[in-house]
């Protein structure tokens, strides 16, 4: 009986949602307004999703986010022009190789926003994400690098050399909004690990294909990464 009441609420929420939320919005690129100050990080954002259609409610904050920073550019592609990209700038690599190999979006987004990033700088965020603050009064204008921590636990410490360099060496390194300067060896040593790791994963079947994609390419592969070069 109290599986049918949910199945009944979600449908009715799901039909709730369609009269709410459309139209579906269409999200543009967006200039700065204003060009401020100079910085290593390049003053652009990226963004990715499937497809170009955002209900009412996401799309007025994603432009909230855009307003909160008025010094910097917003690009958003869509899985089309995502994989354009990618063959682009990217053809002839390894990386590139399993891209296309992959068949869940959110590996093949992990591994566009890490190449985008190695390829031009700039910022990157999730379509879900946001900050409450202007993404330049995080750092300095000198900054290479912008990172900061999950909450959730790391139960795998990281070497003694650098526990005391990561402000949080218990905790995954986001990688759902993070900045960089272009060539940035973060960035290299996660697409290298990608391409280590890819053998251990290809044809295996696994229960949860989430926490795959965490490991593989998403903030597991991540933290990994960074904590290795901190470790050089």
């Amino acid at each position: 009986m109290s599986y049918l009441i949910k199945k009944i609420y979600k449908k009715i929420k799901k039909q709730t949602l369609k009269f709410t939320e459309t139209p579906f919005c269409i999200l543009k690129n967006r200039e700065a307004f204003e060009l401020g100050r100079e910085q290593k990080i390049p003053k652009n954002v990226y963004q990715t999703f499937m497809n170009n259609k955002f209900g009412k409610t996401h799309f007025k904050e994603l432009n909230n986010f855009r307003n909160l920073n008025e010094e910097l550019n917003f690009f958003f592609y869509d899985e089309d022009k995502q994989d354009a990209w990618m063959a682009d700038n990217w053809l002839d690599t390894q990386i590139y190789h399993i891209y296309k190999k992959l068949n869940f979006g959110p590996a093949r987004a992990d591994i566009f926003r890490y190449c985008i990033l190695y390829t031009l700088g700039g910022y990157y965020f999730d379509i879900s994400k946001g900050c409450l603050v202007p993404l330049i009064s995080l750092h300095t204008p000198e900054s290479e690098c912008l990172i900061t921590f999950e909450n959730n636990d790391v139960f795998i410490p990281p070497d003694y050399k650098i526990f005391n360099i990561l402000k949080e060496p218990t905790k995954y390194i986001v990688q759902w909004g993070f900045g960089f300067a272009p060539g940035h060896p973060f960035l290299e040593k996660v697409i290298e690990n990608i391409e280590k790791d890819y053998p251990l994963y290809r044809g295996r079947k696994f229960l949860n294909p989430k926490v795959a994609i965490l490991m593989f390419t998403g903030p597991g592969q991540f933290t990994k990464s960074v904590r290795q070069e901190l470790n050089i």
